[in-house]
């Protein structure tokens, strides 16, 4: 009785060779697994089980690995059998062979035995060797392709250090000399902050205690975003001369977390003349002066550290200067209380406030003193400087008689009058000037 071929499906079904079992470069048969001529994927015998692996050796352990969990056996590494090792040199046949236990996964608690070669000191010399003189077979063995090109590949360049990046922008980029002054400014207290030398240490968490530092400074959005946008303007220019690309674009997303603050609409605070007095009664006679002539001038406390002796006139009691930002012309009539307390101050340098190491004021410094009068006042710290410009602008404006004009133009606000008119006649801002004295001195 002649046995039919069984159909499945319609279709006729041809038993095919025996699967070969896989013989490893060292000799051992593998039975049990088989590898595919056609795609290289390993498969295992008797099973659906298929896999990836380019290592031989990690995929005869792999397959071992399996075998173990169905007979909860011990299973070796086969990482370099001591007879391949003698092949390749006497200083690697000194190897020294451990074995060591690893717990297997949890349904199984029999414990597998990993085989693994210990080198000794004198394969370093033999594998320094192997690398120089064929680097192609390394990294064949290795599987480690960038040994066989290692003579091919560049010496690394140092990392630029935040010192050339700046002198780079400060020497070749296309800007006036006040931007360039400016711009040094802003990276040269940048580099202090974040605290390292080369662009390659530039990290996220250094850029955001930058970022904390110029938001503590208490300062407008657009002292925010001045800053911001120079430090990163720098590092897009060292990118466009192709300096450091790849350390480069890595800095600029660190910079990143430099987010300054939307332009709102402006909400003036006036100091309340409380506030005031309490600051006024607590400053030492430098910061008194500074306090006096801001409400007097109506004055943001830049302005007010950049004004110099020459832009006083005590004797007709005007102050007469160009507002550096805009220049604009700035004119106000000083109070005899201001002037007083001006004339206390010494005159042996330019700038009327000098810093304790004898170079005149600045924002920054300004604003860090102001901080601690606040709190040696028991003033609010929502209270800032700017507020005292604010409460001078604002009481000038709701002053009895007071033309708005005027009061803009005591604020530097272009008007449309001419600067020569405005310096000939500083006395057209007197009402204004007045109006804000009677609001914290009452009837002068």
């Amino acid at each position: 009785m002649n046995t039919a071929t069984p159909v499945t499906s319609g279709i006729t079904r041809k038993r095919g060779r025996k699967p070969e079992h896989y013989r490893a470069s060292w000799g051992e048969a593998i039975n049990g697994l088989a590898r595919r001529p056609s795609d290289g994927r390993w498969r295992i015998i008797g099973t659906e089980i298929t896999y990836t692996e380019v290592d031989e050796r990690l995929a005869v352990h792999r397959f071992k690995m399996w075998q173990a969990k169905q007979t909860g056996e011990k299973v070796a590494l086969p990482i370099a059998e001591m007879h391949d090792l003698q092949k390749l040199g006497p200083a690697v046949s000194k190897a020294r062979r451990q074995e060591i236990e690893i717990a297997v996964p949890r349904d199984h608690t029999a414990p597998v035995t990993v085989s693994r070669v210990v080198f000794g000191d004198e394969v370093w010399p033999w594998l320094r060797k192997m690398i120089l003189e064929r680097p192609q077979h390394v990294a064949e063995r290795t599987g480690i392709v960038e040994i066989g090109y290692l003579a091919d590949l560049p010496r690394p360049k140092p990392s630029p250090t935040l010192q050339e990046i700046g002198r780079l922008y400060f020497d070749r980029a296309s800007i006036t000399q006040h931007e360039r002054q400016k711009s040094r400014k802003f990276w040269n207290e940048f580099s202090d902050v974040v605290g390292i030398q080369t662009v390659k240490e530039l990290t996220a968490e250094r850029a955001s205690a930058y970022s904390d530092y110029i938001f503590g400074a208490e300062q407008s959005a657009t002292y925010v975003k001045h800053r911001f946008g120079k430090i990163k303007t720098i590092l897009h220019f060292a990118l466009r001369r192709g300096v450091a690309s790849q350390e480069i674009r890595n800095a600029l997303d660190a910079c990143a977390v430099l987010v300054a603050p939307k332009a709102t609409v402006l909400d003036p605070h006036p100091i309340s003349r409380d506030h005031y007095h309490k600051l006024l009664n607590a400053a030492d006679p430098q910061m008194k002066a500074m306090l006096l002539l801001a409400l007097n001038a109506c004055l943001y406390a830049k302005e007010v550290c950049d004004l110099r002796w020459t832009d006083l006139d005590l004797k007709n009691g005007v102050l007469l200067a160009d507002r550096g930002k805009t220049g604009v012309c700035r004119v106000a009539v000083l109070w005899g209380r201001t002037i007083k307390a001006l004339q206390a101050l010494p005159t042996r340098l330019e700038s009327p406030f000098v810093s304790i190491q004898g170079s005149p004021q600045n924002a920054n410094i300004l604003t860090k003193a102001f901080r601690r009068l606040r709190a040696q006042a028991e003033v609010p710290q929502d209270v800032t400087f700017g507020n005292i410009r604010d409460g001078a602008y604002t009481n000038a404006v709701q002053g009895a008689g007071v033309q708005f004009q005027t009061v803009q133009v005591l604020a530097g606000h272009r008007v449309g009058m001419s600067d020569h008119y405005v310096k000939r006649n500083p006395s057209l801002v007197a009402d204004a000037c007045k109006a804000i004295e009677k609001s914290y001195f009452g009837d002068a």
